[in-house]
């Protein structure tokens, strides 16, 4: 197989603040990155979120050796070796920073996050490995930094930048892109915001699933639509500033962009919202790019009932589904561990 090549221009960025940091001594460094979903009803490439639960964690170990770069990755199937993103990430990093010379560094990736669901598999596992070779060189990144040099890592596996779902996971809570500047903006969280979302297991493990979800997009949207989009996604925003749950659900059952679009690749979606709303959802749309779908509930016992059914509607007609019960993170990527040693 041709080697995947790609260029990202943000590793640039490390040029100028790696003058002067080598690496000094053997360390072990764990952090913990958590899944994320983007767009958020109507969002698109603008809102995401930082999930309790999953997540990816990650240890780097530096060894003093002759610049060797492994990996070893756990749990979730994804690219192994020099194919995986985070190799990708780190052997960029590192050279950007000239640093691996003298030094051995070993990785080792547990996936917990679902690969290809909509639950920013491949951002947990970007943040991770930005965050841990930032604590390793101790270099200092401003949070915008860091979050675009994470997104290197969506362009390695999706074939675009996007940075909903990076930022949602380097940041915690609610994050907004604002695109015309490149800042990343905190929003507040919901208190009693629950998410149960049910993710198709028959489509898991699609490669080029979030590039091939980009596509069936429409390069432009007609003005009736425009408004009620914008319209969705204020009251969305002004739904968090007043902590209103049911607020929340309304504007996320509304989507001109994507969904209209995109429900085609999920097996009943239709037919899965409609029943979640019946159930008593508050909201309901699709996880990022998808297969997943997620209800909006104020209740652990809501989003219980709601998983249940939903997965139990989809396995009835022969599709096999699971659930998982999630709430809105207000911590972003964390740090595990830190050994260092002269």
């Amino acid at each position: 197989m041709t080697e995947k090549i790609v260029y990202c221009e943000y590793f640039e960025l490390l040029k100028n603040k790696c003058r002067g940091i080598y690496l000094d001594s053997e360390a072990n460094i764990t952090v913990k990155s958590p899944a994320s979903m983007a767009n958020v009803g109507p969002g698109f490439d603008i809102i995401g979120v930082a999930l309790s639960h999953p997540n990816d964690i990650l240890s780097i170990y530096i060894r003093k050796g002759k610049g060797d770069l492994e990996i070893q990755v756990e749990g979730e199937e994804v690219l192994q070796g020099k194919k995986n993103l985070v190799y990708f990430i780190a052997e960029n990093f590192l050279k950007s920073c000239d640093v691996l010379q003298t030094s051995s560094i070993e990785l080792k990736l547990k996936k917990g996050v679902p690969v290809s669901m909509g639950l920013g598999s491949s951002a947990a596992s970007s943040v991770a490995i930005v965050e841990a070779l930032r604590i390793a060189l101790g270099i200092e990144l401003s949070k915008r930094e860091l979050i675009l040099l994470s997104a290197c890592g969506e362009l390695y596996a999706a074939g675009a930048l996007h940075y909903d779902n990076v930022s949602a996971s380097y940041l915690g809570g609610m994050v907004l892109t604002e695109h015309n500047s490149m800042e990343f903006l905190k929003l507040p969280v919901l208190d009693r915001a629950f998410f149960s979302i049910i993710m198709p297991t028959s489509l898991s493990g699609r490669e080029g699933k979030t590039m091939e979800a980009r596509k069936l997009i429409p390069d432009k949207i007609g003005l009736r639509e425009s408004i009620k989009q914008s319209s969705a996604f204020g009251k969305l925003i002004s739904s968090l500033f007043l902590n209103d749950i049911k607020m929340f659900g309304e504007a996320i059952n509304i989507d001109f962009i994507a969904e209209p679009y995109r429900k085609a690749m999920i097996p009943y979606y239709s037919e899965l919202k409609k029943e979640a709303l019946e159930i008593g959802a508050l909201g309901f749309n699709i996880a990022g790019a998808g297969p997943s779908v997620f209800a909006v509930s104020d209740s652990e016992k809501k989003a219980e009932e709601l998983g249940k059914s939903l997965v139990k509607y989809l396995q009835d007609r022969g599709i096999s589904a699971k659930y998982l019960i999630t709430r809105p993170s207000v911590n972003g990527v964390m740090e595990e561990e830190i050994i260092r040693s002269p």
